[in-house]
């Protein structure tokens, strides 16, 4: 209601107003449970967040593993960012992956790549946890996507991936078709586009395939071959998927193995084709670019 939209805003702003100044009054559980609150309500006042950060840091060790999911993604969904404060909450995760739950670790890790935040080593740590853990297919998803955003081709972000990929490949038809098209961009970033070097820690891929993306890639083309899979993509997650199989054949040649995309992208080229005349500009855009690479090009083109 309106009403009590407004009544509640009010009571934040005055609750704000009034925090920000004792804010060392409040215990550990109290701050966890504020930053949460402010965070779900949307009211994103800096000095307060400013202040939470400040005073939360040194209490961290104090928390659960729940409490530091809870402050990395109560600070990521305010966009406020507090890179101290993350790496606090990546140091002492570290220390404690073997007492995360799947959820959490998933929850951390995204909360990083929202704000564009980096941690090695939570990365890899958090990787090696995941190994462990049972991931449902949606996180999986979700840790490899965020993996995949601030440093797509720092070693060790591929060096999670590969420990990742078979769990993906096994569970390939668990994934919604949207979820797999993106899952496969993101895999493709890493290891498939590009071969200029980046920043530090990042070097030329173009050659480096390793084999547990080559075979996830596998799994996923045999998978979208089927012209009901490929049918039950939405088109932007058909232009992409088509976009990242063409990419991956150019790719894995001789140097690196050999993976069959033509089934496929003939499967998608023909969903494509049916899709011609009501495409969205993004997807009609990617799809007009690949469509060279597609074995029903000229069929295609026609359509377009």
């Amino acid at each position: 209601q309106p009403c009590m939209h407004g009544c509640s805003e009010h009571l934040f702003e005055v609750a704000a107003a009034y925090m920000v100044g004792r804010l060392e009054q409040f215990t550990f559980r109290c701050l966890v449970m504020l930053v949460w609150a402010f965070a779900a309500v949307r009211h994103h006042d800096q000095a307060l967040f400013r202040g939470l950060a400040i005073h939360l840091g040194p209490m961290l060790h104090t928390g659960s593993c729940h409490d530091l999911a809870t402050v990395a993604v109560a600070f990521s969904s305010a966009g406020v960012r507090q890179d101290k404060l993350f790496s606090d909450v990546a140091q002492k995760s570290v220390s404690r992956l073997n007492d995360f739950k799947a959820q959490d670790l998933v929850s951390v890790l995204c909360s990083f790549a929202r704000n564009g935040f980096f941690h090695r080593g939570f990365l890899e740590g958090a990787a090696l946890a995941a190994q462990r853990l049972d991931l449902s297919a949606c996180q999986l998803h979700n840790f490899i996507a965020a993996a995949s955003y601030s440093r797509p081709r720092h070693h060790a972000t591929r060096s999670a991936m590969a420990l990742l990929l078979p769990k993906c490949s096994a569970l390939v038809c668990n994934f919604a078709p949207e979820d797999l098209a993106s899952l496969t961009l993101a895999v493709a970033t890493c290891f498939c586009v590009g071969s200029k070097s980046g920043g530090e820690g990042e070097e030329a891929v173009s050659s480096q395939v390793p084999q547990e993306a080559l075979d996830y890639f596998s799994v996923v083309a045999r998978h979208f071959a089927e012209p009901a899979r490929a049918g039950a993509l939405p088109p932007r997650a058909l232009a992409t998927l088509a976009a990242c199989l063409a990419a991956i054949g150019s790719v894995a040649g001789p140097a690196t193995g050999a993976v069959d995309v033509a089934g496929a992208l003939a499967a998608l080229a023909g969903e494509a084709t049916g899709l011609a005349g009501s495409m969205e500009p993004l997807p009609l855009c990617i799809l007009l670019r690949t469509l060279p690479c597609l074995p029903r090009s000229q069929e295609a083109c026609r359509a377009f």
